[in-house]
């Protein structure tokens, strides 16, 4: 009887059960929790049917929304964290979702509209708090500050390798109605 039971058989098919019950919880979760990271930190972009003629910031947190944001004690980003609780892992997620409204890649995980406020807070935040790769995102922020995205694929690229990057490379810079297109899908 048990040697029924425990047949190559039968151990295959129980085997090729559980990975398709693993493969299953696997694709569920990260599925789920791509999604999650895919909507946090979206915001609402607006004023962005006309780039500036010298490439400088498009889409805009309104004015109205920064008063709420600090209004609510947020930065201008919308969360609650303060320039001296900043860490590499906040850098990345800014720089990074910003970088996506001027980028040509694949795939595209979390946005933030690139706005001068930003720009000004991440780069004083430098000054308060203590970041491994500080010259490397002094740099990007001080030539995007300028308005200079000649070179947005490859500061996309820099903080994508930070993060482990494996899908979603950089490829070139959007041309102006590229990116337009880009910012009124996320309105």
């Amino acid at each position: 009887m048990l040697e029924k039971v425990f047949s190559t058989k039968n151990i295959l098919i129980f085997m090729g059960v559980c990975i398709l019950v693993v493969a299953g919880i696997f694709y569920f979760i990260f599925t789920d929790m791509n999604e999650k990271f895919n909507n946090q930190g979206e915001q609402t972009v607006q004023g962005a049917e006309e780039p500036p003629a010298n490439g400088g910031p498009v889409g805009e947190v309104s004015e109205e929304e920064m008063k709420e944001y600090e209004k609510d004690g947020l930065n201008p980003f919308g969360t609650a964290t303060q320039q001296e609780s900043l860490t590499q892992f906040d850098y990345e997620t800014f720089v990074h979702g910003m970088s996506h409204q001027k980028v040509v890649a694949d795939q595209k995980w979390g946005f933030y509209g690139i706005n001068q406020k930003r720009i000004d807070w991440l780069l004083e935040g430098l000054e308060k708090a203590d970041v491994e790769r500080e010259a490397t995102f002094r740099s990007i922020l001080e030539r995007w500050k300028k308005g200079d995205f000649s070179q947005v694929d490859e500061d996309h690229n820099t903080i994508w390798k930070m993060q482990g990057g494996t899908i979603g490379k950089a490829t070139g810079i959007l041309s102006s109605e590229q990116e337009r297109e880009y910012l009124n899908s996320k309105k």
